[in-house]
């Protein structure tokens, strides 16, 4: 069985002890560079990795905590499944462990353990007040630790075991993509990148693409948690040794995937303010971090002029720089001078139009991708194609797999090629050729596709439905909407003088005729009045309205009865009761049990 894995990154003030917590916990000393042993501070990321005792793996970030790195922070704690929250138990709270925390909750960032840290420095009255101050103030689990001593980290592998046993996969139908937070080189191999696989899964085998741009790079070789790997999947730490780009090319932030994702310079998201941040303006600078990248950006707000402190807003954000931003991809803003977080959100679309005004369909298009999720937004992208497109057109610019665009139910195969066309488009086309065949006598292929795919595909499928009819080289309507009714007044007398479930068979079908209804029409009329629910259908059976209600007041009345019974009190024949008893049962007002059925 394979094992289990899961990310935990670290969080707090500087020097509450979350290198010594890490160190305490898997015996690695994350602080690796010189220049952190020097001044005893986190400068970058360290990783090293934890094993639980139900067999569960864990790779561990450990985050600086000094404000000036609060960027190298925000690209530990993306994508992560537990943070350790470290309190000096000597200091308290202090302003990192809360713009941690709010940071976090941007993220999505809710499970979580809080540390008391060198307990060893303070008497227990003193550590036992923090933890009550931690345990009113938060919903999460406390606990008491040293690093000195060993207190309470045994307590802690039990509760960092217990927090991740619900944590499952995610992300694993969508595309390989991992950005990257570290680079080096190792002799006689080459470069290695490593990550947080964000989202799918990636094979070794795999073509992969260094992001933004669209250079391909080979796979020579992956890890994870140090054992070589032919596969890695969301959420799981990795290191890839990588061919087919040089050092310089490489900087953290950038991403590899498995499809070439177009870069973008301008994201629409759904942003809030902290309550203590600034009110932005209609529009702003200020500094956007995600994934490891921290730039320049401007905002523009969409639904209003400005956007309050502790409010949420609509916005166009634009780059300065080529990224790769994807749909419901958190991030992180901080005024234009990087002293202060100020609030953050998430992406609603990636590639969207420079709106010059704003628009009301704007606005509800946004609101409902940030309802909608993935789904709506597969919605639009490909409402927005007026003709046929290829799934991995969408798949590629959005980061998605293929799989979610073809099985997505507004997506329709238009043939074996690989074409799909959006539902709504279909029936934006279906209509206009409806609307030019009600004006017309009738049309040839030519005249109603000009040979485009997507309306010679319509035309099929309005043809299947019963739509539409070919006949000597030419397109038509079938019937008018006054034979329709005309049929349908003949199909319903008929029904209520049979008193019976109906099935087209070749007496009816000549009774119909001796009314000028011929087959196709009484197909049209049948159809039509069971959209209308005048006609219920229930398999090849046709049953009217008026003796259904009969029927479903007849069970009620019996509560619990034989087919017999309800026969007898229906009147009517055997099969019509075994018909309409098995429509109730199917649409669960009937329960049978044996010979015998209960109403529900």
């Amino acid at each position: 069985m394979k094992n289990k894995t899961a990310i935990i990154s670290t969080a707090g003030h500087i020097d509450h002890g979350k290198t010594a917590l890490i160190r305490a916990l898997t015996g690695f000393d994350c602080d690796t560079h010189k220049l952190e042993k020097e001044r005893g501070i986190t400068i970058s990321l360290g990783f090293t990795r934890l094993d639980l005792d139900n067999g569960t793996r864990c790779g561990i970030i450990d985050c600086p905590g000094h404000h000036d790195f609060i960027h190298t922070m925000v690209a530990g704690s993306s994508g992560i499944d537990l943070a350790l929250v470290t309190v000096a138990a000597d200091e308290g709270i202090m302003p990192q462990t809360i713009e941690h925390l709010r940071i976090h909750d941007l993220l999505g960032v809710t499970n979580r353990i809080y540390v008391i840290t060198r307990c060893d420095l303070v008497s227990k009255e003193i550590a036992d007040a923090l933890q009550y101050t931690l345990n009113s103030q938060f919903n999460a689990p406390v606990v008491q630790t040293s690093a000195v001593t060993g207190e309470g980290i045994e307590k802690l592998h039990g509760l960092i075991q217990c927090s991740l046993s619900d944590v499952k996969p995610q992300f694993l139908d969508t595309a390989f993509r991992m950005p990257i937070d570290r680079i080096f080189s190792i002799a006689g191999h080459g470069l290695v990148i490593g990550g947080t696989v964000r989202t799918g899964v990636l094979q070794r085998s795999d073509p992969i693409y260094l992001l933004p741009g669209e250079k391909k790079l080979r796979i020579r070789r992956m890890e994870c948690f140090g054992e070589s790997v032919d596969s890695v999947s969301a959420g799981q730490r990795t290191s890839i040794n990588i061919t087919g780009v040089k050092r310089e090319d490489l900087h953290l932030g950038m991403q590899i995937s498995c499809f070439a994702i177009p870069f973008t310079l301008r994201i629409d998201a759904s942003i809030r303010l902290f309550e203590d941040a600034q009110e932005l303006g209609i529009w702003s600078r200020v500094l956007f971090l995600q994934n490891g990248v921290r730039m320049p950006v401007s905002v523009h707000l969409l639904d209003r002029d400005t956007l309050a402190s502790g409010h949420s807003g609509l916005a166009q954000i634009d780059f300065d720089s080529p990224h790769i931003s994807l749909y419901g991809e958190q991030f992180v803003l901080r005024d234009s001078s990087d002293r202060t977080t100020i609030g953050g959100g998430f992406v609603l679309d990636p590639h969207p139009r420079h709106h010059r005004r704003r628009r009301r369909h704007q606005i509800e298009s946004l609101l409902r991708l940030e309802n909608g999720g993935v789904d709506e937004l597969i919605r639009q992208k490909a409402d927005g194609i007026s003709g046929c497109f290829e799934a991995a057109q969408i798949a590629a610019e959005n980061g998605l797999s293929l799989m979610s665009i073809i099985r997505h139910p507004d997506v329709i195969s238009v043939n074996r090629k690989g074409f799909y066309l959006a539902r709504s488009v279909l029936d934006r086309i279906e209509k206009r050729i409806l609307d030019r065949l009600s004006i017309s006598g009738g049309l040839s292929t030519v005249d109603l596709t000009d040979g485009r795919s997507e309306e010679e595909f319509a035309l099929k499928v309005l043809q299947k439905s019963g739509r539409v009819q070919h006949s000597d080289g030419r397109w038509s309507l079938p019937v008018t909407q006054s034979e329709i009714d005309r049929a349908c007044e003949a199909v319903l007398a008929y029904m209520l003088r049979e008193n019976r479930e109906i099935v087209v068979k070749e007496g009816m079908i000549r009774e119909m005729a001796r009314m000028d209804i011929d087959k196709h029409r009484l197909r049209i009329a049948l159809d039509h009045l069971v959209k209308t629910d005048r006609v219920i259908r229930h398999e090849a059976c046709y049953i009217h309205s008026f003796l259904l209600d009969r029927a479903i007041a007849t069970a009620q009345r019996l509560a619990c009865f034989s087919v017999r019974d309800f026969r007898d009190e229906m009147g009517c024949s055997r099969g019509t009761a075994i018909v309409l008893l098995e429509y109730l049962d199917s649409d669960g007002k009937t329960r049978r049990e044996g010979d015998t059925r209960i109403f529900v």
